[in-house]
């Protein structure tokens, strides 16, 4: 990241390794840095389409009204293989619509692929499950209060990796109190 040379990149050390102990503390303690209008939380092995901001920036800005952006997700494995894709969800979706999309197993949510009103979700806080597990769906089900504005295309790419907590086959008394 030093490399870099633009103001607007920043980086930041914490004293402990907040993250490897409570995941979604360390994800509430990233908004405290947080100084723009929306916020993504990226993960280090997932991939964003060159177009991610621009097309979720239009959409924040075609439905002001919105805290939630979200897009389409392509699901790929270790090797880059495509190994399943999310629905076509409306471009704006009630929180009624929206969570019958996610009851019905239409939409893919994960952290990464969402783009989150800065102001409201300072407010509100990640939702803190067990292990994380649920906790970025959780969060999207309660920031689209508003609807929520969906990409037509798939502009991120989720990693399935065992080394993830979701993939992980440890933390099965954890997962099942998150459930």
């Amino acid at each position: 990241v030093y490399s870099y040379d633009d103001e607007r990149i920043r980086y930041f050390v914490n004293a402990v390794n907040l993250g490897g102990s409570n995941l979604v503390a360390q994800w509430n303690h990233c908004l405290e840095f947080a100084t723009g209008s929306y916020i993504v939380l990226a993960a280090d092995d997932d991939l964003y389409h060159p177009d991610f901001l621009k097309n979720c920036i239009a959409l924040a800005e075609k439905y002001p009204c919105v805290n939630l952006i979200r897009s389409r997700v392509a699901q790929i494995d270790s090797f880059n293989n495509l190994i399943g894709i999310d629905s076509l969800l409306p471009e704006y979706c009630s929180k009624y619509e929206y969570f019958y999309h996610w009851m019905a197993g239409n939409s893919f949510t994960c952290i990464g692929n969402l783009m989150f009103k800065t102001n409201v979700l300072k407010e509100k806080k990640f939702v803190d499950f067990p292990c994380a597990y649920g906790s970025d769906t959780a969060t999207a089900i309660m920031m689209s209060r508003e609807g929520v504005a969906n990409t037509a295309e798939m502009l991120f790419s989720f990693r399935h990796s065992s080394i993830h907590l979701s993939g992980s086959k440890l933390y099965y008394k954890e997962k099942l109190r998150a459930n």
